[in-house]
């Protein structure tokens, strides 16, 4: 019986911490890579996106593709700084 408390608050723990991951990540802003349009997807979206590296198998809101990449915080200074 304890060994299933241990595993449920283990379980427990690492869900909450994909969904805190997510909602941080959900802020930043992704660009599709095939109408290069920036947006911001929502967090439920990111919990069960497959990934790898800055790369999200997302749906772009604009145009339907899916496999949008992370916009940098490196890219978004620069843009801003070029206004």
């Amino acid at each position: 019986m304890e060994i299933l408390i241990v595993v449920a608050a283990v379980l427990l723990a690492a869900a909450v911490f994909c969904v805190l991951w997510a909602v941080r990540l959900s802020k930043h802003g992704f660009r599709c890579r095939k109408c290069s349009r920036e947006f911001y997807p929502r967090w439920r979206s990111l919990v069960f996106a497959v990934h790898a590296y800055d790369q999200y198998e997302i749906r772009c809101p604009h145009c339907g593709n899916k496999g949008c990449t992370e916009v940098k915080a490196e890219d978004v200074s620069d843009n801003e700084s070029s206004r």
